[in-house]
Formats: C-alpha cells, structure tokens, sequence
C-alpha cells in the first residue's frame, strides 16, 4: 500500500495532447452528405438490381426518390453544421441533442 494520496483526474488523461480540433463547415458539409447518401447509394443498386421500376421522368423511381431525398435534407445538413461551428469541442449528436433540447431526449 502506498502512502500518496489519490490523484485527481480529469476527463483526459493527458491535459496537454497537443490535438488542435479545426474544420470548416464546407468538410462538415462533404462528410455529412457522404455519410448520409453511401447507404442510398449501395441500396439503390442493390434494390434496382432484383426490382426494376419503369422510368420516370428518364429516372428510375430510386433514382427520383434519391434526389428529392436529398433535396429535403438540406436544412438538417445546414443545421449540423451551425451546430458543428457552435460546439466544437465537444460534438457530436449526444451533445447537440443534450444541449438544446434537454438532458431527457439525449
């Protein structure tokens, strides 16, 4: 047993990582929209392969719904990116959630 007393620890175990978190909202913006289209993407080719659909518009229906997906997602996009900027330290939607709305919905 030792004799020293316990040491008090923050959140981090080094205080001092050197680590500097700096990003645009332009690369928020790229990274959002390529993790929220990948899956769409992979499904539509998937889901045209076994079920094709007559075209519409000269797109096929997944193709038509992948953009007007796409379209309605534009404000959450933006908004993930204001909330990017204001928080950026912390991050991430726990946190986003948490802060604004309440500790209940997080």
């Amino acid at each position: 047993m030792s004799s020293q007393a316990p040491s008090k620890r923050g959140p981090f175990l080094r205080e001092a990582t050197g680590l500097v978190r700096e990003i645009s909202p332009l690369r928020v913006m790229f990274f959002n929209f390529c993790a929220m289209s990948e899956g769409i993407v992979v499904l539509n080719y998937i889901y045209s392969a076994f079920y094709p659909a007559p075209p519409t518009f000269g797109l096929s229906s997944l193709d038509l719904a992948q953009i007007l997906s796409a379209l309605a997602l534009i404000p959450y996009r933006l908004i993930f990116i204001a909330m990017v900027s204001r928080i950026p330290r912390t991050g991430g939607d726990y946190v986003f959630t948490s802060r604004t709305i309440s500790p209940f919905a997080g």
